[in-house]
């Protein structure tokens, strides 16, 4: 009687604490260059512990992230030009994929910053390959560096994060 009475006491002391932490929360928006929407971009928040939660753009600038904890957020937004050749979800690429994803690209720093083929395939993003690589973002390169991005976002939102980029 008393094991039970005890961790009855137990339990209820721990069910307070159940709603504690950071809230979590699908995260949407768009994003647009001088008004318009960008298609096909990578949206990346950047949170101060290194935790990075990411989404591309839909053919109207539209962005969903699942699941991401409430705070502040960097922001980094970048579009790249489209790989040559064809890649499938298997991870096969022709030698034209290949070569497209490795032009422009310091072989001996970096590694280039495109979609890699597959479901839930990973961006590899700017300033997180450890070295410099000759791909660059269509967009102004203030947005796709992590250092000079002036974007910010504050989770949890209220009708979703408009990103508004300006080419001057």
């Amino acid at each position: 009687m008393c094991r039970a009475l005890a961790l009855a006491l137990f339990v209820a002391a721990l069910v307070p604490l159940a709603g504690c932490g950071p809230k979590i929360q699908d995260v949407s928006g768009t994003v647009s260059l001088d008004g318009k929407p960008v298609a096909e971009a990578s949206v990346s928040l950047f949170a101060a512990d290194g935790k990075t939660y990411g989404s591309g753009t839909d053919a109207s600038g539209n962005f969903s992230i699942s699941a991401v904890p409430s705070g502040e957020y960097k922001v980094v937004v970048a579009k790249y030009p489209k790989a040559g050749g064809t890649a499938s979800d298997d991870g096969k690429m022709d030698k034209a994929y290949l070569d497209s994803m490795m032009k422009g690209t310091d072989k001996n720093k970096g590694a280039p910053m495109m979609p890699m083929p597959g479901k839930g395939g990973k961006m590899m993003m700017p300033g997180m390959s450890g070295g410099g690589s000759g791909t660059k973002s269509e967009l102004p390169e203030q947005y796709a560096s992590l250092e000079k991005t002036p974007l910010t976002a504050k989770v949890p939102t209220e009708g979703g994060i408009q990103l508004q980029l300006k080419s001057k």
